[in-house]
């Protein structure tokens, strides 16, 4: 084992300048070809990613326990239909936990031990996968970005 020092993981995220933004293909067509690209915010992300850990740990500290974080919550009676390759599977909708620092409910699906991005628009955040159909128990709605998201008050099916 070694004995060189790590790095904690807060100032490794807080290491990325804040203003710092990625370029990516977000969306493609079922032949494979890019439609659409997006910037990612990381810098910013990285940042807030840091204060919230900061804030669990003390936190979690002061309580004396440490539960399982839970990072995407299955979305109940949701389905989705994703067709890649000839092939179509169904698939459960998650969306990510988090509250404040999530604003919009990103909608994912859960494809093996993986999660992919759902857009509005039938397409998805993986090259060569779109999809065929949705079984939602709410509207299909759009976020700024294009992807698909929760109501502002979805109740969970509770």
């Amino acid at each position: 084992m070694s004995d060189a020092q790590k790095t904690p993981l807060i100032d490794l995220l807080r290491s990325i300048p804040v203003d710092h933004r990625t370029q990516y293909e977000c969306q493609w067509r079922e032949d494979g070809s890019p439609t659409g690209h997006a910037l990612s915010p990381v810098g910013r992300l990285m940042h807030e990613a840091a204060d919230e850990i900061a804030r669990l740990t003390t936190e979690l500290a002061q309580q004396g326990t440490l539960d399982e974080t839970v990072l995407f919550h299955k979305v109940p009676h949701a389905k989705v239909v994703l067709h890649q390759a000839g092939t179509y599977t169904v698939h459960d909708v998650y969306a990510l936990a988090g509250g404040a620092l999530i604003q919009d409910w990103p909608v994912f699906a859960r494809k093996g031990t993986g999660y992919i991005r759902l857009y509005a628009s039938n397409s998805t955040g993986k090259k060569g996968v779109v999809v065929h159909a949705y079984h939602l128990p709410f509207p299909v709605q759009g976020s700024k970005l294009g992807y698909l998201r929760l109501p502002e008050k979805y109740n969970w099916g509770r």
